[in-house]
């Protein structure tokens, strides 16, 4: 791993109990193994221990990630404690039906000078929502994944993430928009689960009535 290498740590605590477990089931099914004389894989006994994982990140550069207080349970959890990082944030989400707020909300983002993205899912919904942009007169760009950012308008990106979010130190606000373009198809039913009487809309729209025979 190069020098400059940077590792990131989600929940030190759940590392640590998840590498306890795979330990213990480690010991328990070499045990078995040599029971039924049989040899033990090569992956089993490679296998580090939490300790040893602990001390491969001796002077490496490493930052802990926490969603709440974990305490002081080792030497370990200690260390995450003290170089942790706690960034304040709220989730942001829009739908069809909240459009006007969307495009309210992206231009107080950029009258406050915030970093703002939209992840428009396909590059043809980037495309669809470069053009809305346009008709409520929002500054915006149409980005690659690997273009840089620009602050005072709204950047457009393809991918998605399952919900979008304002980071407050960061001054990020990114929305991810892909379900606004998503259209659900709909299940064809049986026509045995119809009932007398009732209405049915057919693919030329036209309503029919459908009777039991």
């Amino acid at each position: 791993m190069p020098e400059d290498t940077i590792i990131f740590l989600d929940e030190i605590e759940k590392i640590k109990s998840r590498a306890e477990n795979l330990s213990r089931d480690n010991e328990h099914l070499s045990k078995d193994l040599i029971e039924k004389n049989k040899i033990i894989p090569e992956v089993l006994t490679n296998m580090d221990d939490y300790l040893m994982f602990c001390d491969k990140l001796n002077g490496r550069q490493t930052v802990y990630l926490e969603k709440q207080d974990i305490g002081f349970v080792d030497k370990q959890s200690m260390h995450a404690k003290r170089n942790g990082y706690s960034f304040s944030y709220r989730e942001v989400n829009f739908f069809r039906s909240s459009m006007d707020l969307l495009f309210k909300e992206l231009q107080e983002a950029i009258k406050n000078s915030k970093w703002t993205v939209i992840l428009a899912g396909s590059p043809e919904n980037v495309k669809k929502i470069s053009t809305l942009l346009d008709e409520h007169e929002i500054s915006n760009n149409c980005l690659k994944i690997d273009d840089e950012l620009a602050l005072g308008s709204v950047n457009i990106l393809p991918g998605a993430l399952s919900s979008g979010f304002e980071c407050y130190d960061l001054k990020l606000l990114l929305i991810s928009v892909e379900e606004i373009f998503e259209t659900k198809k709909k299940r064809l039913r049986n026509p045995a689960s119809f009932k007398e009487g009732e209405t049915i809309v057919f693919a030329d729209l036209r309503l029919r009535r459908f009777y039991c025979t």
